[in-house]
């Protein structure tokens, strides 16, 4: 009598493979019900916010540290940095606080930001303010050449407590 051939071999190999299978998609946490080892979560790397050149400038803005003079000064320093790298020296664009405010904060032909808009520089409403709080005084004298003009602690522009600054260009 012949005996019926050993078949058991390739049906061990089978389960085998699909064990091994089943292992490494738990292993993998893929499994639908969910089982298996902890999820692993992928580390997100978040840059820092680099700061801008202005508000490295401006880092003492408005503090006891500094005049109300030297506030102006780099204020001013900031903007003609700003003239340079843009590449635009007419300075009657920003006859104003809030077009030099904008202009400042990227709002200028190559969009360049200089200063970020959260800087002690700006209030709530984005003007530049004084070391007070009041708006500064923008003053285009000529193409090359602006004033700055704090009102001063009592707030009120054109007055002998005013400080002002021009540009050295």
């Amino acid at each position: 009598m012949k005996s019926a051939p050993k078949l058991w071999w390739p049906i061990a190999a089978v389960l085998l493979g699909v064990g091994l299978m089943l292992l490494q998609r738990r292993n993998s946490g893929s499994l639908e019900d969910g089982a298996g080892p902890e999820k692993t979560v992928k580390s997100v790397v978040i840059e820092p916010v680099k700061a801008l050149p202005g508000d490295a400038l401006l880092g003492e803005y408005g503090s006891a540290n500094l005049t109300a003079r030297e506030d102006l000064r780099q204020v001013l320093r900031v903007f003609d940095n700003a003239l340079i790298l843009v590449k635009q020296a007419d300075v009657r664009h920003y006859a104003t606080n809030e077009d030099l405010a904008d202009f400042l904060r990227g709002a200028n032909p190559n969009r360049l930001a200089m200063v970020s808009a959260s800087s002690s520089l700006f209030g709530e409403d984005g003007r530049m303010l004084d070391r007070w709080g009041n708006p500064l005084v923008v003053h285009p004298v000529r193409s090359g050449r602006i004033e700055l003009r704090s009102a001063g602690p009592d707030g009120i522009a054109w007055n002998d407590d005013d400080v002002m600054v021009d540009s050295p260009r």
